[in-house]
């Protein structure tokens, strides 16, 4: 996808707003901003691995606190550069959380991708039904604070993701 076509469908999911259970439309809570300079995507060199470059690109979801699974918070990532395997540059957003009293942002992140199976069957539903078998020894994205949290995000399948950051879950769509 073209960095001006990825910014436009941004826009276009922020601009909708997002209700308090977090799905688009309506009024309420704020939702996921993005970065004041924007954002862009460099397409990934072709030599990196397909399941490393199907990660670049824009995808958006509702996180699910398994303690209040009925307030999601609405979240884009943009996986701006895949640079190599170990160097994938991305952009986590995040809408209003009034359960965790926090207020909508966005942050930076270098991340990287290896090959490991998570046991999704831990999670809260839908994703405590993900298959391990389905998922086999995908690559996974993963990058944290460096306080600790870390996020980790695997394909499903070409247009759907899903990440954890072990407590909380998420599937996110991608944007196209």
């Amino acid at each position: 996808m073209k960095a001006p076509t990825l910014i436009l469908a941004l826009l276009l999911v922020l601009g909708m707003g997002a209700c308090g259970d977090g799905k688009p439309g309506g009024a309420g809570p704020a939702g996921p901003p993005l970065p004041s300079g924007g954002v862009q995507v460099f397409p990934p060199a072709p030599a990196l691995p397909a399941d490393i470059r199907a990660f670049s690109g824009g995808w958006h979801g509702v996180w699910v606190d398994p303690d209040h699974p009925d307030r999601g918070i609405p979240e884009v990532l943009i996986v701006e550069e895949v640079i190599s395997q170990d160097e994938v540059r991305v952009v986590l957003s995040w809408g209003d959380c009034p359960v965790c009293r926090s207020k909508a942002g966005w942050r930076r992140f270098t991340g990287k991708t290896a090959k490991i199976c998570l046991d999704w069957r831990r999670l809260p539903e839908p994703f405590s039904r993900v298959s391990p078998d389905t998922l086999g020894n995908k690559k996974v994205l993963y990058f944290g604070y460096p306080e600790g949290r870390v996020f980790t995000f695997v394909l499903e399948d070409q247009d759907q993701l899903i990440g954890t950051d072990g407590v909380g879950a998420i599937r996110m769509s991608r944007l196209h």
